[in-house]
């Protein structure tokens, strides 16, 4: 059994994948950026650092005193901290020192019109100093000690923490909104599975429903609804198989029986008449099987699909096979074809099959000389099959084209010989049906369609006498 997968799980570590991927991409553009712009990040630094530590400038009775954050009290209390202060009033002379230094930090010049001197990195220690102007003239000197890029962007990323909580913030609340869409999303594929379970045997006519499902999905539901129908299909055949099969069983059994209990009891058995019974039940089990057959193979592809056949060459098989039965009832044969091929699209079994049914059918039920005619007629392949015999009535003519229907109740065969005729021309994509006057004989005519490229022309019709002078 193949391990099952949860599509919403799937998005959800999908979704985590992208926001990782993310992260990750800007982390290493602000690290390279950080490398690329490192005078500028430490002055950013630098700035951000005397602009928290004016927070906390007092004057309380003409003294001043600067109070640092409590996030900056410890790194301004330990002596060799790389952090250090220094305030100075408005002549210049500090008032305020930070307490890890003694001796105050240098005052370095304010260009005018600006608010901070421009950055001074002094000694091997790479020290940086920046003044910066204060309230009533004070300035305030800041200096850092050791300032790694790592340093600094972590002192940056500390001051501006707060677009990055937010950002980890949107990102759960991101997690949790697409596994609670994802189920939504999700919960018509469950109706739709729902509905496929309620599918049964006994109803052919269900289908998925395809409301509510996503585009993505629909195809499949239409592709499952197509697989029912066909499905459908099939269970009716089978099930009017089976009914006709029992149905035509019925009669010649019972026969069967009762000529098998006479024999029993006279101790004489009609055994022609058995072997009579025997070979029609046969030719009838035989049909059926054809029929379903062709039903099963007509479903499982289009016209499109099969394969090019010359329509004469079944034509004439058809004719050869039969020919010994028509001498043998003293009639004759007559068969017209092209000089050049007729192609179509078909199954030639099937092709042959159909064409010795509608010779079947003339021997059977006509008199006189069987007609066999192959045209091309514009778009189409014509076949026309015709005797001499009494035609059949226009209000019979499409009644005898169902299963088990005959023209009279005491004409010979199984009544679906005919049935066979049509289903095989409309499977190969045409149509089979009676053409002319009732009075003048009877004429079946096949049309189907004809490949492009086929060319009409008429040959002088021949009385076939010997086998191998058929087409």
């Amino acid at each position: 059994m193949v391990a099952a997968h949860s599509l919403r799980r799937r998005l959800t570590l999908a979704m985590l994948f992208i926001f990782s991927l993310g992260l990750a991409a800007s982390g290493l553009v602000f690290l390279n950026e950080t490398h690329q712009t490192s005078s500028s990040l430490l002055d950013r630094t630098l700035r951000q650092q005397a602009r928290d530590l004016l927070t906390g400038l007092r004057v309380t009775h003409g003294e001043v005193s600067l109070q640092p954050p409590d996030a900056w009290t410890t790194a301004y209390a330990q002596p060799g901290a790389a952090f250090a202060y220094t305030l100075f009033d408005a002549a210049g002379q500090p008032v305020a020192l930070s307490p890890n230094i003694e001796a105050p930090l240098p005052r370095l010049d304010i260009p005018a019109g600006e608010a901070f001197s421009p950055l001074d990195i002094v000694g091997p220690d790479r020290r940086a100093f920046m003044t910066i102007a204060a309230p009533d003239g004070r300035t305030l000197t800041i200096a850092r000690t050791d300032p790694t890029l790592e340093s600094l962007a972590e002192t940056l990323m500390e001051e501006n923490g707060e677009p990055f909580a937010v950002l980890v913030i949107s990102v759960g609340i991101a997690f949790v909104m697409v596994w609670f869409v994802a189920g939504w999303s999700l919960r018509p594929l469950a109706r739709a599975a729902r509905e496929a379970t309620n599918i049964l045997p006994g109803s052919p006519n269900a289908h998925l429903s395809p409301a509510g499902l996503p585009s993505e999905i629909q195809p499949l539901v239409e592709a499952v609804n197509g697989a029912l129908d066909r499905l459908a299909c099939a269970y009716d055949a089978e099930r009017r198989f089976t009914a006709d099969a029992a149905h035509e069983l019925r009669t010649p059994l019972a026969v069967l029986s009762l000529r098998l209990q006479r024999a029993e009891i006279s101790g004489s058995a009609n055994w022609p008449a058995i072997r009579r019974d025997l070979s029609e039940m046969n030719r009838l089990v035989s049909q059926l099987l054809d029929l379903a057959r062709k039903e099963a193979a007509n479903r499982a592809a289009s016209v499109t699909a099969l394969d090019l056949v010359d329509f004469g060459r079944p034509l004439r098989e058809a004719a050869a096979a039969v020919l010994p039965m028509i001498e043998g009832a003293g009639r004759t044969i007559e068969v017209e074809t092209p000089d050049t091929a007729v192609p179509v699209r078909g199954r030639p079994d099937d092709l042959r099959d159909m064409v010795r049914n509608l010779l079947d059918n003339a021997l059977a039920h006509g008199a006189g000389t069987i007609g066999v005619r192959l045209r091309g007629c514009g778009t189409d392949a014509v076949l026309e099959i015709s005797d001499q015999g009494q035609g059949v009535p226009e209000h019979l003519r499409e009644d005898v084209f169902a299963r088990f229907r005959k023209g009279t109740s005491t004409s010979s065969g199984s009544g679906l010989g005919l049935a066979i005729v049509r289903h095989v021309a409309r499977a190969h994509g045409g149509d089979a049906r009676f053409v002319g006057d009732a009075t003048a004989g009877c004429r079946i005519e096949v049309r189907l369609p004809l490949e492009v490229g086929v060319v009409e022309r008429g040959a002088g019709a021949a009385v076939v006498a010997p086998l191998e002078t058929i087409g």
